[in-house]
């Protein structure tokens, strides 16, 4: 996401090779407030979803790499993003096989843009009651537990004081546990992506977070560094 004015605003990767459609697409959500990510191709898809983890994919059928269908798969594979389908194609076996593959929704081109802004926010909404119904509260990860709710955090059983940064980025590790997380993601996930401090601020607070939860920070078992990218909190641990 991106601030804009002070809210946060998503962010809708549209996937399309006719430069035109998408372009027009783009325009549309930025004027009602999205930010926009373009892709040509179902390679250059996933590369994007890699990399910037939008809130909503808008994903044509016919791409000329690998299918909007296939795409769909591979990301179905790692994330529930809402997913609509954009599709030229009036059979109704086009469509069944893309609402099978994963998709939540499609529209036929060409896209009428009041429709399509409808029911981006309409999408948008029943994805946020979703994640807001089934967000755990709770962590574990080997012999450190937190509890979101209660905001409180034990390793061991001992109760460990931690600030509310250090707080929201354990959190953070804990929910995409044995997941790489870049220093970028880090910072747009607990600092917001209007912070422009210097990006080694996270390198600090993880070396604060080792003291507190590790039993050798100098060794740690459970906050990895990950040469390149970032950090990762490891799952195989006791």
């Amino acid at each position: 996401m991106e601030a804009l004015g002070g809210i946060m605003q998503e962010t809708i990767l549209v996937v399309d090779d006719d430069s035109l459609i998408s372009n027009s697409i783009a325009f549309a959500l930025k004027q009602e407030g999205y930010g926009v990510l373009l892709a040509g191709t179902g390679q250059a898809a996933l590369q994007e979803f890699a990399q910037h983890r939008p809130a909503l994919v808008l994903l044509d059928v016919g791409l000329p790499d690998i299918s909007g269908i296939e795409v769909c798969r591979r990301l179905r594979h790692e994330s529930s993003v809402p997913i609509m389908f954009l599709t030229a194609r009036q059979e109704e076996v086009d469509k069944v096989v893309g609402l099978d593959a994963g998709g939540d929704e499609y529209i036929t081109k060409p896209v009428g843009i009041a429709e399509l802004a409808a029911r981006v926010r309409a999408l948008l909404r029943r994805s946020r009651m979703v994640a807001s119904s089934h967000r755990p509260t709770t962590f574990k990860v080997g012999n450190v537990v937190l509890d979101a709710e209660a905001h409180r955090v034990t390793v061991g059983g001992r109760d460990v004081a931690l600030t509310p940064r250090e707080f929201d980025l354990l959190q953070l590790l804990m929910a995409n546990a044995g997941r790489a997380l870049s220093r970028q993601q880090i910072l747009d996930s607990v600092w917001g992506t209007d912070w422009f401090g210097d990006e080694n601020v996270v390198e600090v607070f993880a070396r604060q977070l080792r003291r507190k939860i590790e039993a050798d920070p100098d060794r740690p078992q459970l906050i990895e560094t990950v040469r390149g990218v970032g950090y990762r909190l490891a799952t195989d641990r006791p």
